[in-house]
């Protein structure tokens, strides 16, 4: 690897070879999860010691003075207690399995690990060595330099990655073999294209329902429907199908997130630059083309009758129907969006109804709250695109439609202006990937607006029924290959300038006094990724230190005996601070220690 860049800029400081962490990062989630467990134990028992109004027992001379504080308030039976399970391979079973205390339980595992974790991160050099490594350089410059002509140095086989901190690095992905992440690929990309596909059928519903009175004027069995009052079947068409496709396009951005997390790649940005595309994808498909061609034949479904030849002309003069379902959907859109982030409706849904339910810890109710109202760039940018594509393909069916897209982005920029959207990981936006991807995703609307205006060139007729702008269509055509010749030019042309924003905004930061360490480019037969990092040669893994324990502070001092005796017996980190009982509700007044 050497040899490949001695003569890159600065030369090279130093070459590291990665190992599979794959055992010691296991270990350390399933402690994680423990933590929680233990944490939800302790709380449940504190709070029922602090439902006693007086001591269970006052003849506590019975007890030593090293007795916990809660057998004064609680039987054994009242302390919280699990099964274990019948294999090692099998969860926890009701009424199967040994039956133990599970404070104990729970403490004497997160103990063992944290010792078995404490002793594989101080002999890292114990783990096998993985296909990649990281190349460190004496330069700043050395890794815009590489990302551009690290394919003219390096052999075929390697493939080029790009990313910029460590915190964006997701160190599980980092030695994944090729075949692995073939498999990994070609299964993500299988069931992202099955759940785009799977909810045409809803989508298709709620379309027809949008034209609901065309389809009553059409069908016998549905003229029931005119006899209904005007507001009803306003509503039919204008809320109702809006309802159902915003329910649909709400469960999806989680299923795409999880599979992207699951595609095994490299660094987040990356990830969140591949759910803009699959959500992107499946909005396109589900929310403009399904909507359209069902909201479209629905229109001229009593007309089909004995003239299926003449299908194409007849949904070209009624297609401007189907747009009425876009004038809802992106009004509804945008005074929801409105209404969402002045009102704050889903912070009041999350605090008020579904935190007293789902959370029982301290640390449960400080990580919602602080996931309050948060997006994903992945998820937010889609819908903008979408709506965009929607207004340019719609311009030349129903060009009122240009005033409501208009509408839509002008009260956006104004909210956003004053209230701006709170995303996940703002260091992300720097990454360049996602303005691009943007931009590429926009061509898809102009693709579709000229091959639709091209189509209705076509279908036009002349008083002897013969095509009359035929010249007009063929002049489309060559302009959606002149569109595309441009958009080629634009992504291979441009690609590397895109590439260099981080490496300015890298370099402002460098002369604002912030001392950096040398640049890292990491390689491996199937993977080289280049990277600016920090401390680029110690995974993560190996810096992971055991979450303290967050119990609440209650007036009878349990959760002080509880840290006093988990501190003494295991030697777990136990702590109060931050958090205290009031009633049977856990109160925050800090962060978690």
């Amino acid at each position: 690897m050497e040899k490949h860049f001695h003569d890159t800029s600065g030369g090279v400081c130093g070459i590291v070879v990665n190992r599979d962490y794959s055992g010691v990062r296991a270990k350390v989630r399933q402690r994680d999860k423990l933590v929680e467990r233990l944490e939800i134990a302790e709380t449940k028992l504190i709070i029922r010691a602090n439902r006693r109004t007086e001591p269970r027992d006052h003849s506590v001379d019975k007890h030593t003075s090293d007795a916990p504080l809660w057998m004064s308030y609680l039987g054994q039976k009242d302390r919280p207690s699990m099964r274990l399970p019948v294999r090692p391979w099998l969860p926890s079973l009701p009424f199967l399995g040994v039956k133990v205390d599970e404070i104990y339980y729970l403490r004497a595992k997160v103990a063992r690990l944290n010792l078995e974790i404490e002793s594989a991160q101080q002999n890292p050099d114990k783990f096998p060595e993985s296909n990649s490594a990281f190349v460190s350089f004496n330069e700043r410059l050395s890794t815009p330099l590489a990302a551009l002509v690290l394919k003219t140095r390096v052999p075929p086989s390697w493939t080029l990655k790009h990313g910029t901190t460590v915190a964006d690095t997701i160190w599980q992905n980092v030695s994944n073999s090729w075949w692995q992440q073939l498999i990994r690929t070609m299964g993500t990309y299988l069931l992202v294209a099955a759940l785009t596909l799977g909810f045409a059928i809803p989508v298709t519903v709620a379309g027809s329902l949008s034209q609901v009175k065309y389809l009553a004027n059409a069908t016998t069995w549905l003229h029931w429907i005119n006899k209904l009052p005007g507001w009803i079947i306003a509503a039919l068409q204008g809320i109702l199908p809006q309802a159902i496709v915003s329910l649909i396009t709400g469960m999806v951005p989680a299923m795409l997130q999880c599979l992207a997390n699951k595609q095994g790649l490299h660094s987040r940005q990356v990830t969140e630059s591949r759910v803009q595309v699959y959500y992107f994808t499946f909005l396109f498909v589900q929310v403009f083309l399904t909507v359209s061609l069902s909201a479209g034949f629905a229109t001229i479904a009593g007309q089909l009758r004995g003239a299926i030849g003449s299908a194409p002309l007849v949904l070209a003069q009624n297609l401007p129907k189907a747009s009425n379902y876009f004038f809802s959907y992106i009004i509804i859109y945008t005074f929801t969006t409105v209404a969402h982030t002045l009102l704050h409706l889903g912070s009041f849904i999350q605090l008020y109804l579904l935190s007293p339910v789902l959370d029982t810890t301290a640390r449960q109710i400080w990580a919602r709250r602080k996931s309050l109202d948060l997006q994903r760039w992945g998820t937010f940018i889609p819908v903008l695109t979408n709506i965009a594509c929607i207004g340019l393909v719609y311009s030349v069916i129903a060009p009122i439609i240009l005033f409501f897209s208009a509408f839509c982005f002008g009260v956006l920029w104004m909210l956003y202006r004053a209230y701006p959207p709170k995303l996940t990981d703002s260091d992300l936006s720097a990454s360049t990937l996602f303005y691009p991807t943007a931009i590429r995703q926009l061509f898809t609307g102009i693709y579709f607006m000229e091959l639709c205006l091209s189509g209705l060139f076509f279908l036009v007729r002349d008083e002897e029924d013969k095509a009359s702008c035929t010249a007009q269509a063929v002049i489309m055509i060559i302009v959606t290959a002149m569109t595309a010749l441009f958009h080629c030019t634009l992504v291979y042309g441009y690609k590397p300038r895109w590439l260099a924003l981080s490496v300015f905004d890298i370099h402002k930061k460098d002369q604002s006094g912030v001392k950096k360490q040398p640049e890292r480019v990491k390689e491996r037969p199937t993977i080289t990724y280049v990277a600016a990092q920090r401390d680029p040669n110690r995974d993560d893994i190996l810096t992971s230190r055991p979450l303290v324990l967050w119990l609440p502070k209650d007036r009878l001092g349990v959760s002080d005996d509880e840290i006093y005796h988990t501190m003494r017996t295991k030697g777990l980190w136990v702590s109060n601070k931050g958090a205290r009982l009031e009633g049977a509700r856990v109160k925050l007044s800090g962060t978690p220690p």
